[in-house]
């Protein structure tokens, strides 16, 4: 049987290299907390930096959004401030007297402001079919020289309706269809003078018609005119 004598050099060399031991151990303790604290701090940071690139293509996204609503801008203001000045313009046209709208169930006649002034206006007959519709014009002139030609706006739709939600002046204004037409004829003195004029195309909403009228010359005598 073998033994071991443990002379005081030999329990020296064990207890010196239990300490070292444990010195070993506890350097590895630390340097593992360490490695383990900067991976959480890694993860931290990950997790920091993905919600800041979220943030950052979140506001690049709005920014985005901004520069072309700004671009447009312009273009969406223009747009309104042309329909303000038509709709005005044409209201005042309407106050003045220069568009009227004409009856289509009565012959009643409607009073228009031309270029050289006012004439007389009806709807003497209308003959609609399908799709189209014939108004057949009564055109009075009052003055005492007779006239030349004629050009005639005119427009027709649905009536407006002020108390509708679901449609806007403006919108009911851009839904109705205008034409222009010429008259190459006489308008004489003292006289109604019928012109034909085919709306095309017409529908069941065919309820309202405006009339705008200015004449091409004056007849002061047979030969002599401007």
């Amino acid at each position: 049987m073998l033994s071991v004598i443990m002379t005081p050099n030999i329990k020296i060399m064990i207890f010196i290299g239990r300490r070292e031991m444990k010195k070993i151990y506890f350097r590895l303790s630390i340097i593992l907390l360490i490695l383990c604290w900067m991976g959480f701090g890694e993860t931290r940071f990950s997790f920091a930096q993905d919600a800041l690139n979220q943030k950052v293509m979140e506001l690049d996204a709005r920014l985005t959004a901004i520069e072309k609503y700004l671009e447009n801008l312009p273009v969406a203001l223009g747009d309104i401030s042309q329909n303000i000045l038509e709709n005005v313009d044409r209201k005042l046209l309407v106050e003045s007297g220069k568009i009227v709208s004409l009856d289509l169930v009565s012959q009643e006649f409607s009073k228009v402001d031309t270029n050289v002034g006012t004439f007389l206006v009806a709807i003497g007959k209308r003959e609609k079919t399908k799709n189209r519709c014939i108004l057949y014009l009564q055109v009075g002139n009052p003055h005492a020289v007779t006239f030349k030609g004629a050009t005639m706006k005119i427009r027709w739709g649905s009536q407006w309706n002020p108390d509708s939600i679901n449609q806007t002046y403006q919108q009911w204004r851009e839904s109705l269809i205008g034409y222009e037409y010429s008259y190459s004829g006489e308008l004489k003195s003292g006289q109604w003078t019928e012109i034909a004029v085919e709306l095309v195309p017409v529908d069941d909403k065919f309820e309202y018609v405006e009339f705008q009228m200015d004449v091409n010359s004056v007849e002061l005598t047979e030969k002599s005119r401007y």
